[in-house]
């Protein structure tokens, strides 16, 4: 338990997961989200070495990333647009009519709509992308499945997601910062393997990168993921939002995924 929220584990397979009474990553008012969750969505210098680390451990596993790609779960569209500045032929979804609403509705490279839905279309890409999405779904199955769908014939799949397996989440146990109400399902190495075996799916590789980020957003994501802050009627500009540094705990896992 943690703030008040219940996780649970698998005594079988060692899948975990939380089940809200309510979905909270379904609410329909962005200002219910925590500062430190609204400055993620928002455009920061630090995103550009991101999105570059990102778009470079792609390049070396899919040689056709010139062609189509779609991130699935796109947020605020921020990786879209790099990618796209980046000579890649990028387009995104996003299921969340907020989301959509603020950031991507002028935009015709992105669509509100889910990946199943698309893949009931017939769509298909040389790269499908879901950068910290998955641990916001009640199925990650259904997920991979529909992103398998996606893939075109030596295409690739890219994900990220916690790694519930990691030595910081072994470490600090119940108190670990990714297990927040927005986060209903959990893997790790051993786990999404074993996920993907019943999806037609292989796991190609698996690398454990960090990310840049501004110490301002360090503080609030402290605050309010381990220590349960409250949302704030509006987050108030700090001298420490332009700083960013270099952060790895070594467990966010950066998985390349194929079809079977």
């Amino acid at each position: 338990m943690k703030n008040g929220s219940v996780f649970f584990e698998c005594a079988r397979c060692g899948f975990r997961f939380y089940r809200p009474e309510r979905n909270p990553n379904d609410q329909d008012d962005l200002d219910e989200f925590e500062d430190a969750y609204r400055q993620y969505l928002e455009d920061h210098p630090a995103d550009r070495a991101n999105h570059r680390q990102v778009l470079g451990w792609m390049r070396a596993h899919a040689a056709a990333l010139g062609s189509e790609a779609l991130d699935i779960g796109c947020g605020s569209g921020k990786f879209v647009r790099f990618l796209r500045a980046n000579g890649v032929d990028a387009s995104g979804v996003e299921p969340s009519a907020p989301l959509f609403e603020r950031y991507l509705s002028k935009e015709a490279c992105f669509r509100r709509t889910s990946a199943e839905a698309l893949a009931a279309e017939g769509k298909c890409f040389a790269a499908v992308t879901l950068l910290d999405v998955i641990e916001h779904v009640e199925s990650p199955r259904a997920m991979l499945r529909a992103a398998r769908d996606l893939l075109a014939p030596g295409g690739r799949l890219f994900l990220s997601t916690p790694d519930v397996g990691s030595v910081a989440a072994r470490a600090a146990g119940p108190r670990w910062h990714f297990y927040n109400k927005y986060h209903l399902s959990y893997l790790s190495p051993r786990t999404l393997e074993a996920v993907c075996e019943r999806e037609g799916l292989r796991v190609v590789s698996v690398a454990h990168f960090g990310k840049r980020f501004p110490v301002g957003y360090l503080l609030r994501y402290t605050r309010d993921f381990l220590f349960g802050g409250r949302p704030q009627s509006a987050r108030k500009a700090s001298f420490l939002d332009d700083v960013h540094v270099p952060l790895n705990l070594y467990d966010v896992m950066y998985a390349c995924l194929e079809r079977r």
